[in-house]
């Protein structure tokens, strides 16, 4: 069974998808320091912006093979730099 999405993933999944969080603020129609304080468990989106939200997550999950493929293709990407 997948792990449900958390807000604190979403830097990976911006990584993932070659996104910047202010490319993302721009799709999602809200400010960066919005995206920032998502990422850092700060705030959670409402209303609209959370709407937007799930809508943006759902269309990258849907892209890839697997609900959480991204999520470790993304660490390893990381590890990786950390090894060099």
């Amino acid at each position: 069974m997948a792990k449900p999405f958390r807000l604190t993933d979403l830097p990976y999944l911006r990584a993932f998808a070659g996104v910047s969080a202010g490319e993302l603020a721009r799709k999602l129609k809200v400010g960066v320091r919005d995206v920032e304080r998502w990422e850092a468990s700060e705030v959670i989106p409402q209303g609209a912006k959370m709407r937007r939200l799930r809508h943006w997550i759902a269309s990258q999950l849907d892209l890839m093979e697997g609900p959480e493929a991204w999520l470790r293709e993304v660490k390893k990407r990381e590890m990786k730099k950390f090894k060099m």
